[in-house]
């Protein structure tokens, strides 16, 4: 005699969602042992659920009494329909899930991202667990919307070209050192001993990261013989300056927690350079996306908390 479907509904209400879980994770395994490990359970607790199963089906699910466990046909039967619901389950939930959580797309120039974004991210994670970012890092003025991006932080930026930029601070220079070479020096002859770090590209881009114009700030002549090192990547001269390695030319925000850390020490701090603004750009058609101003406001807030 064929069930009906309102006898198969009255059963299903007696199988618990636990219970068809330790059942697939058993009959799979084909270990009550392992199927307790793998759901954080005692093999007694995979036990009792294997027990009301088949009282509730009224049939043996496991051939009990061999060295193997073996699964009966039934088993067999119950397994294959237990392992489609529950990942037609799990696919359902994984759908809803992903219809709540936004994602954003944020390029920035490389050294914010590695120096002052990528240290702070994990508590934008925690205030907006369900915004993914995906981080770019470039120098590149992108055209926002033609290259897929809602968010841009861009150093400099023509604020009458670009309306839906918002002016996020203003970066300074100063030399910095680690605490043990910033002792070295008393005056700025004392810097001709050292190692002057050079940040390649940014002497031909912006005047105040060059060290001609740094030794001339502070009254010396720029001569043969200083000995120096220099890098293509901001962040690498700046880590060479945190390991003791000479004195560097520091920007602002990107130092700004490795000073509070005490990793790096202002040299003369009374010299500082004002450089140029930064700017958050948005995509025209991303300004309106609640996810996208969650993440603008985090990092105009968490600026505006360092500038204090």
């Amino acid at each position: 005699m064929t069930p009906t479907k309102s006898s198969v509904a009255r059963q299903l209400r007696h199988l618990s969602l636990d219970a068809l879980r330790g059942y697939e994770s058993a009959a799979r395994l084909l270990s009550f042992t392992q199927a307790a490990e793998e759901l954080s359970l005692t093999q007694s607790a995979i036990s009792k659920q294997i027990r009301s199963m088949e009282e509730v089906l009224s049939c043996q699910l496991f051939v009990r009494g061999s060295r193997q466990l073996q699964l009966t046909e039934e088993g067999k039967v119950v397994l294959q329909g237990v392992q489609q619901a529950l990942n037609a389950l799990e696919s359902s939930i994984g759908r809803l899930l992903s219809e709540h959580v936004e994602t954003v797309t944020l390029t920035a120039w490389p050294s914010f991202v590695s120096m002052w974004l990528v240290p702070r991210l994990t508590r934008f994670r925690q205030v907006a667990p369900d915004v993914n970012v995906i981080i770019d890092s470039s120098e590149g003025v992108s055209n926002l919307e033609r290259e897929g991006y809602d968010l841009a932080i861009r150093l400099p930026v023509d604020p009458l070209a670009s309306p839906l930029a918002r002016r996020l601070g203003t970066e300074e220079a100063f030399l910095v050192a680690s605490p043990e070479v910033a002792a070295q020096i008393r005056k700025p002859v004392d810097l001709l001993n050292q190692t002057l770090i050079i940040y390649g590209p940014g002497r031909s881009r912006f005047p105040w990261m060059a060290w001609s114009e740094w030794l001339t700030r502070l009254g010396l002549e720029h001569r043969l013989g200083l000995k120096t090192v220099q890098f293509t990547q901001y962040d690498h001269a700046i880590q060479a300056a945190v390991q003791g390695g000479g004195v560097a030319i520091g920007r602002t925000p990107s130092i700004t927690r490795t000073l509070r850390e005490g990793r790096l020490q202002a040299v003369f701090p009374e010299h500082r350079i004002v450089g140029l603004h930064y700017y958050l750009v948005f995509a025209e058609q991303s300004v309106a996306n609640p996810a996208v101003q969650r993440l603008a406001q985090w990092i105009e807030q968490e600026l505006a908390a360092e500038a204090t």
